[in-house]
């Protein structure tokens, strides 16, 4: 009797895993095709993901030129899904990596903007209040422009800056706390950088460094790698038809 697909799937429940990622890899596909041809050309791309994987499956029992052109599917497939994969990953990855350029650099900003408003809050020190000022001025300016009158100006000029700065202070402050907070654009990837020098040093023996485009560049190439392979290769890898 023929048994139902969720039979199957009882049995290997890594079909179901093994589909999803088929799933992921035929989307990575059909992605690089609309962005190339278009739609028409999206299609043959995931036409040539499900021919990949019914390679995959076949190609261990087949013969001769069968066989010959089985594998050139799974080729074909893995290359192109490589493409694929490397494309999406590597645009979203730098599409990323621009955004916490541009989130560090708002938040660095808006720091340096607080703290050279505090600096020169510090340095305007406790004026007397800007009424007193005023009647000062006014008094000693109504009979001509003298040293004293152009102090009292002065003193009056610093007052009201501080008067202004007692203002922003704070809605400074409550902007950086409800803006961006990374500071450090690299911050996400330090784990990765660190471990990519690591292996660097390892392999030119000297010192070496991973940049954060070398962590981009590796990781896309990695995660497109492996997906592409499980997704091609499942059939075969996991033994089920």
């Amino acid at each position: 009797m023929q048994r139902s697909i969720w039979d199957k799937l009882r049995d290997h429940p890594i079909m179901l895993v093994w589909g999803c990622v088929w799933f992921v890899v035929a989307m990575l596909n059909f992605g690089a095709g609309i962005k190339t041809g278009g739609f028409a050309l999206a299609l043959a791309f995931v036409s040539i993901a499900m021919l990949g994987a019914y390679a995959a499956k076949e190609a261990e029992v087949a013969e001769g030129g069968r066989r010959v052109g089985l594998c050139v599917l799974i080729v074909t497939q893995l290359v192109l899904g490589q493409w694929a994969g490397w494309q999406t990953f590597g645009l979203n990855l730098n599409s990323n990596a621009t955004g916490l350029d541009s989130q560090a650099s708002t938040h660095n900003t808006a720091a340096e903007d607080l703290a050279r408003a505090k600096a020169e809050r510090a340095a305007l020190g406790t004026p007397r209040a800007i009424d007193a000022i005023k009647a000062d001025e006014h008094h000693e300016c109504a009979s001509g422009v003298g040293p004293l009158c152009t102090g009292f100006r002065r003193e009056l000029a610093n007052a009201e800056r501080a008067a202004d700065l007692d203002v922003q202070i704070p809605a400074l402050v409550k902007q950086l706390g409800q803006g961006p907070q990374l500071s450090n654009p690299n911050a996400p990837y330090a784990v990765a950088q660190a471990f990519g020098g690591v292996i660097a040093s390892w392999i030119s023996g000297k010192p070496e460094t991973a940049s954060r485009d070398d962590v981009i560049f590796w990781f896309s190439i990695f995660v497109t790698a492996v997906l592409e392979f499980v997704g091609t290769c499942g059939p075969w890898l996991f033994q089920f038809g």
